[in-house]
C-alpha cells in the first residue's frame, strides 16, 4: 500500500515536471514571436512616419512651385481651398469621393 502511494506520487511528480518544462518552452517561443512582431511593427511605423514627412515636404506648394520653375513650365497656382492641409484631410475626401462613385455606379446598375 505504501509502495503504491510512493510510485503514484513519483509518477504525478514526473508528469507535472515534464508538463512545466513543455509549457515554459512554449511560452519562450511565443515571447520570441511577440518580440519579433513588435520590432516589425516599430519598423513599419517608422517607415510610415518618414513617408508622411516626405509626402508633406514633396507635395507642399512652395516646393512644387520651385521644381516647376526649374523645369521651365508656366506655373499657375491653384486656390488654397484645393490644397489639403494634411494627409488625414485628403484621405477623408477620398473616402467621400469613393462613396459618391459607389452610389453613382449602383444607380447606373439599377437603370
Amino acid at each position: 500500500m505504501l509502495k503504491s502511494k510512493i510510485v503514484l506520487s513519483v509518477i504525478i511528480f514526473l508528469f507535472l515536471f515534464s508538463l512545466t518544462s513543455f509549457l515554459k518552452n512554449e511560452t519562450r517561443i511565443i515571447e520570441k514571436n511577440i518580440n519579433t512582431i513588435k520590432l516589425n511593427i516599430n519598423n513599419f511605423q517608422k517607415k510610415i512616419y518618414e513617408t508622411k514627412i516626405e509626402y508633406h515636404y514633396l507635395s507642399s506648394p512652395a516646393n512644387l512651385e520651385k521644381e516647376i520653375k526649374l523645369l521651365g513650365i508656366d506655373y499657375i497656382p491653384i486656390s488654397k481651398s484645393n490644397i489639403y492641409q494634411n494627409l488625414d484631410e485628403f484621405l477623408i475626401e477620398q473616402k467621400k469621393m469613393s462613396k459618391i462613385e459607389e452610389r453613382y455606379i449602383e444607380k447606373e446598375k439599377k437603370k
